[in-house]
């Protein structure tokens, strides 16, 4: 049998607002790589703004796709927060709903749905 790394995309939405800095995004593009780690993961590509986080990486098959996203946004706030004070108030950095999704990269339209229903509604 050949078990491989599976490779996810994943859209996190920051709740940071008018927190957001260069200093911020320098830290996010440290922490997420280290926090991939627990999941044997690495990132193939990162790009962070104000308004969403795009992580495209790899990890082991032995951590579901959930608990990939849920760790990485309470691990990344926790992290975040501790090096970032005024951001101490905030329970996460980033909403609780995210986007992942396995094989090909997601379309510029399928992203701005999901950004659009998370902050919106339907």
């Amino acid at each position: 049998m050949i078990l491989s790394d599976m490779e996810y995309h994943l859209v996190l939405l920051p709740v940071i607002g008018s927190h957001y800095s260069d200093k911020i995004k320098s830290d996010l593009s440290i922490i997420i790589p280290d926090v991939l780690l627990q999941f044997n993961g690495g990132v193939k590509k990162l790009t962070v703004a104000r308004d969403e986080v795009y992580v495209h990486f790899s990890s082991s098959p032995d951590a579901s796709p959930r608990e990939i996203a849920k760790t990485l946004i309470w691990d990344v706030s926790l992290r975040l927060k501790r090096v970032n004070k005024e951001l101490v108030g905030y329970k996460s950095v980033f909403r609780d709903a995210c986007f992942i999704k396995t094989g090909a990269k997601p379309t510029t339209a399928r992203v701005r749905d999901f950004i659009s229903i998370s902050i919106h509604g339907v």
